[in-house]
Protein backbone atom coordinates (compact mmCIF):
# COMPACT_ATOMS: atom_id res chain seq x y z
CA UNK A 1 0.00 0.00 0.00
CA UNK A 2 1.20 3.39 -0.79
CA UNK A 3 2.10 5.62 2.10
CA UNK A 4 -0.25 8.82 0.26
CA UNK A 5 -3.35 7.41 1.03
CA UNK A 6 -5.88 9.93 1.96
CA UNK A 7 -7.59 8.24 4.79
CA UNK A 8 -10.21 11.22 4.72
CA UNK A 9 -10.89 10.24 1.13
CA UNK A 10 -11.30 6.46 2.39
CA UNK A 11 -13.64 7.73 5.67
CA UNK A 12 -16.05 9.55 2.74
CA UNK A 13 -16.10 6.57 0.58
CA UNK A 14 -16.80 4.11 3.45
CA UNK A 15 -19.59 6.50 4.85
CA UNK A 16 -20.87 7.26 1.16
CA UNK A 17 -20.91 3.17 0.88
CA UNK A 18 -22.37 2.36 4.01
CA UNK A 19 -25.00 5.17 4.73
CA UNK A 20 -27.38 3.01 2.88
CA UNK A 21 -27.01 0.08 5.37
CA UNK A 22 -28.40 -0.64 8.82
CA UNK A 23 -26.85 0.10 11.86
CA UNK A 24 -26.71 -4.22 12.43
CA UNK A 25 -25.55 -4.77 8.96
CA UNK A 26 -23.05 -1.98 9.11
CA UNK A 27 -21.73 -4.23 12.72
CA UNK A 28 -22.01 -7.23 10.78
CA UNK A 29 -19.56 -5.92 7.85
CA UNK A 30 -17.42 -4.54 10.75
CA UNK A 31 -17.43 -7.52 12.62
CA UNK A 32 -16.69 -10.06 10.08
CA UNK A 33 -14.08 -7.59 8.39
CA UNK A 34 -15.72 -7.65 5.09
CA UNK A 35 -14.58 -4.52 4.05
CA UNK A 36 -10.28 -5.14 4.25
CA UNK A 37 -9.36 -1.69 3.82
CA UNK A 38 -10.06 -1.18 6.80
CA UNK A 39 -7.81 -3.88 8.54
CA UNK A 40 -4.82 -2.82 6.29
CA UNK A 41 -4.97 1.16 6.75
CA UNK A 42 -6.83 1.92 9.76
CA UNK A 43 -5.58 0.18 13.50
CA UNK A 44 -8.27 -1.23 15.48
CA UNK A 45 -9.02 2.12 17.87
CA UNK A 46 -9.57 3.96 14.46
CA UNK A 47 -12.08 1.22 12.67
CA UNK A 48 -13.85 1.24 15.94
CA UNK A 49 -13.95 5.64 15.85
CA UNK A 50 -14.93 5.20 11.86
CA UNK A 51 -17.88 2.67 12.75
CA UNK A 52 -19.18 5.03 15.61
CA UNK A 53 -18.91 8.21 12.84
CA UNK A 54 -20.25 6.46 10.11
CA UNK A 55 -23.62 4.81 12.66
CA UNK A 56 -23.94 8.55 14.40
CA UNK A 57 -23.85 10.07 10.87
CA UNK A 58 -26.75 7.71 9.74
CA UNK A 59 -28.64 8.31 13.30
CA UNK A 60 -28.65 12.14 12.59
CA UNK A 61 -29.90 11.25 8.93
CA UNK A 62 -32.69 9.00 10.18
CA UNK A 63 -33.81 11.93 13.07
CA UNK A 64 -33.66 14.42 9.96
CA UNK A 65 -35.85 12.39 8.08
CA UNK A 66 -38.73 11.91 10.48
CA UNK A 67 -38.87 15.49 11.87
CA UNK A 68 -42.07 17.56 10.98
CA UNK A 69 -41.65 21.14 9.30
CA UNK A 70 -43.24 22.82 12.76
CA UNK A 71 -39.88 20.92 14.53
CA UNK A 72 -37.31 21.99 12.13
CA UNK A 73 -39.05 25.53 12.08
CA UNK A 74 -38.09 25.81 15.99
CA UNK A 75 -34.63 24.14 15.30
CA UNK A 76 -33.53 27.45 13.25
CA UNK A 77 -35.47 29.64 15.43
CA UNK A 78 -34.01 28.07 18.50
CA UNK A 79 -30.26 28.32 16.69
CA UNK A 80 -30.52 31.26 15.25
CA UNK A 81 -32.23 33.02 18.17
CA UNK A 82 -31.75 36.87 18.71
CA UNK A 83 -30.50 36.16 22.25
CA UNK A 84 -28.31 33.20 20.87
CA UNK A 85 -24.57 33.42 19.90
CA UNK A 86 -24.10 30.11 18.86
CA UNK A 87 -26.50 27.59 17.61
CA UNK A 88 -26.38 25.58 20.88
CA UNK A 89 -26.58 28.75 23.13
CA UNK A 90 -29.07 29.05 25.90
CA UNK A 91 -32.38 31.26 24.74
CA UNK A 92 -35.44 32.39 26.20
CA UNK A 93 -38.17 30.09 25.51
CA UNK A 94 -40.58 32.80 25.08
CA UNK A 95 -38.03 34.47 22.24
CA UNK A 96 -38.75 31.72 19.79
CA UNK A 97 -42.03 32.74 19.05
CA UNK A 98 -40.18 35.70 17.43
CA UNK A 99 -38.26 33.74 14.87
CA UNK A 100 -40.47 30.34 13.98
CA UNK A 101 -41.45 31.22 10.22
CA UNK A 102 -44.80 28.74 10.13
CA UNK A 103 -44.99 27.45 13.65
CA UNK A 104 -47.77 29.46 15.57
CA UNK A 105 -47.42 30.43 19.26
CA UNK A 106 -49.97 28.05 20.99
CA UNK A 107 -47.95 25.10 18.84
CA UNK A 108 -44.17 26.09 20.20
CA UNK A 109 -45.03 24.32 23.80
CA UNK A 110 -45.57 21.09 22.06
CA UNK A 111 -43.08 21.31 19.03
CA UNK A 112 -40.29 21.67 21.88
CA UNK A 113 -41.48 18.88 24.06
CA UNK A 114 -41.05 17.14 21.20
CA UNK A 115 -37.86 17.97 20.29
CA UNK A 116 -36.56 17.41 24.11
CA UNK A 117 -38.46 14.29 23.68
CA UNK A 118 -36.10 13.27 20.85
CA UNK A 119 -32.84 14.48 22.75
CA UNK A 120 -32.45 17.20 20.80
CA UNK A 121 -33.32 20.08 22.94
CA UNK A 122 -32.79 20.62 26.51
CA UNK A 123 -34.81 23.24 28.77
CA UNK A 124 -34.07 24.17 32.02
CA UNK A 125 -35.16 27.25 34.56
CA UNK A 126 -33.79 30.30 34.58
CA UNK A 127 -34.33 32.89 37.55
CA UNK A 128 -38.40 31.98 36.73
CA UNK A 129 -37.84 32.12 32.92
CA UNK A 130 -37.88 28.91 30.78
CA UNK A 131 -34.97 28.43 29.23
CA UNK A 132 -34.01 26.08 25.78
CA UNK A 133 -30.89 25.41 23.91
CA UNK A 134 -30.17 22.73 21.13
CA UNK A 135 -28.45 19.81 22.55
CA UNK A 136 -25.32 18.15 20.07
CA UNK A 137 -27.65 15.99 17.88
CA UNK A 138 -30.03 19.01 17.71
CA UNK A 139 -27.05 21.22 16.29
CA UNK A 140 -26.14 18.55 13.80
CA UNK A 141 -30.20 18.63 13.15
CA UNK A 142 -29.84 22.15 12.41
CA UNK A 143 -27.06 21.77 10.35
CA UNK A 144 -28.89 19.28 8.12
CA UNK A 145 -31.87 21.48 8.03
CA UNK A 146 -29.48 24.40 6.91
CA UNK A 147 -28.14 22.38 3.88
CA UNK A 148 -31.54 21.19 3.08
CA UNK A 149 -32.64 24.56 2.11
CA UNK A 150 -35.46 24.97 4.90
Amino acid sequence: MSDKIDKNDIYADLQDHYIHMTPEQLLEAFEKGAENVWKDIFDLETQKTLLKKILYHKEIISIFEKLTELEKDVIVAIAENQYADFPDSWVWSWAIDYETKITKKEQISGVVSSLVKKELAITEDYAGDNTIKLTVKGVAEYKQVKEAGK
